[in-house]
């Protein structure tokens, strides 16, 4: 089967499958984690408890007695992650092999980032004028369907879903922002409303969302130049405000925005909490409520650009 070398989210992963859309790389250097995908009897035989490994009808979570973990995703795929973080092992029960895929580089590999004290979290990012522009908020929420509208308007895709975000050693150089998988999830409206004739894969049978391939992608790690929280809902007629928030709800609108909201033990939470205490104090965080609509989605992306524009 061979041997495939990827960086994603600044880590070099080894894998026996190629993996569809990741950017291959020649460092030198051990892989910070090893991705095996292999047969389904071949995998439960690998388990710490090959009981718990069965189809399920969403995502389930199951920590074993070492600390590892399966996750059982849809009618997909089952995930092992190892206690260290360094090894995640699947199987596929479809022939497809790109959305079992999704979910070993987003729902598993947060795992795996958390093991190396990495906050990962929930959103999207694209580049701007050689900085990364975030958008941040929960499933749902239209920042998908955004950055698709700005990649329409030529702005290139860092990530989406899992974000990687660092602080550099030197502590005026900032935070910097690792690129992802170009891929961006949508719903069919969107991706024919935004980018028409872009085509999709089917992510599971629970939702209507879709696998989209982004050309137009960076491929490098890029310093964070301000992050945008979506709201929950602001209806269809709505006016746009993009306003400033304090640097106590800035803290707070990150730590919601944690990709891996399992882990919790104090180890991990105090980690979280500096994480979002430190990003805060050195990246402007700004709520952005618009009408969700496509058709006033180009608006949307001029008001963002002006805006990060004064930021900077």
């Amino acid at each position: 089967m061979g041997t495939h070398c990827y960086e994603l989210y600044g880590l070099k992963l080894e894998s026996n499958q190629a993996i569809i859309g990741a950017r291959a790389t020649t460092a030198n250097g051990p892989a910070d984690i090893a991705l095996q995908c292999c047969p389904p009897e071949e995998f439960r035989q690998t388990l710490p408890d090959p009981s718990f490994f069965t189809h399920s009808a969403n995502i389930e979570t199951h920590v074993m007695a070492d600390g590892s973990r399966l996750l059982l995703v849809f009618d997909l795929c089952a995930i092992y992650v190892a206690p260290d973080g360094r090894t995640l092992r699947w199987t596929n029960w479809r022939s497809e092999p790109e959305p079992p895929q999704a979910y070993v580089l987003s729902s598993a590999i947060s795992y795996c980032l958390l093991a190396r004290g990495i906050e990962p979290l929930h959103g999207t990012a694209v580049e701007v004028g050689g900085r990364a522009l975030v958008l941040l908020g929960d499933s749902g929420y239209g920042k998908s369907t955004l950055a698709a509208a700005f990649t329409a308007a030529g702005h290139r895709l860092l990530s989406d879903d899992v974000l990687v975000i660092t602080r550099q050693q030197k502590p005026a150089l900032g935070y910097w922002l690792h690129p992802g998988i170009p891929r961006l999830k949508l719903l069919p409206d969107s991706r024919e409303a935004v980018l028409p004739g872009a085509r999709g894969v089917a992510m599971n049978s629970a939702t209507q969302k879709e696998l989209v391939p982004i050309a137009n992608s960076h491929p490098g790690p890029l310093r964070v130049g301000a992050m945008y929280r979506l709201p929950r809902s602001a209806g269809r007629n709505c006016g746009m405000r993009i306003r400033t928030i304090s640097s106590h709800a800035a803290m707070l609108s990150i730590i919601a925005s944690t990709f891996n909201d399992d882990v919790t033990d104090r180890g991990r939470l105090c980690r979280q909490f500096e994480f979002a205490r430190e990003l805060s104090s050195a990246v402007p965080v700004r709520t952005i409520r618009y009408p969700k609509r496509h058709d006033y989605l180009p608006q949307v992306v001029r008001a963002l650009l002006a805006d990060f524009a004064e930021l900077q």
